[in-house]
């Protein structure tokens, strides 16, 4: 462990000011952490990475959709764990915000750009090209990375405060 890694369980400071920023502004929830509710979004994260896995080559665009679903859910669960939900409204950009806050702008990049992607594939503009098996598997390279990370943070992350 670094020494900005916090003993497993201690409060998680890192991105504080953002996060804070987040509840203040109604976008998170702070909640009791429910470890089996985040258990479950884990659970449904990986079933969404084996649907993208599955289709990935023959189903393009629903691929995308499950790949993109497996990080949202995994990063989602991350923030249960900590006893943050996000709201309805502008969930997914409040969920790029908060982890890019707490696990660096690297990690917050990657998400943005896998989310806006799915963005565009969901809301069209004209002259935008269907989405390519390349982009599909470059999704999947993320989450697949994503997610066994986000299980590890768990043990380090406690409750926000």
């Amino acid at each position: 462990m670094t020494n900005d890694t916090p003993a497993p369980g201690a409060p998680w400071t890192t991105g504080a000011l953002v996060v804070r920023r987040l509840v203040d502004e109604r976008r998170l929830d702070q909640v009791v952490p429910d470890t089996e509710l985040a258990a479950r979004q884990l659970h449904h994260a990986r079933q969404h990475l084996d649907a993208a896995r599955e289709h990935a080559d023959r189903f393009p665009m629903p691929a995308l959709t499950s790949a993109y679903d497996a990080a949202r859910l995994a990063l989602t669960a991350l923030l249960e764990h900590q006893g943050l939900r996000p709201r309805a409204d502008g969930s997914h950009l409040t969920v790029e915000e908060a982890i890019a806050a707490q696990l660096g702008p690297a990690v917050g990049r990657k998400f943005r750009t896998l989310r806006l992607l799915r963005h565009s594939t969901e809301y069209p503009s004209p002259g935008d090209t269907d989405i390519t098996v390349d982009e599909v598997h470059e999704a999947l390279e993320l989450t697949e990375a994503l997610l066994p990370a986000v299980e590890r943070l768990t043990t380090h992350m406690g409750v926000f405060r």
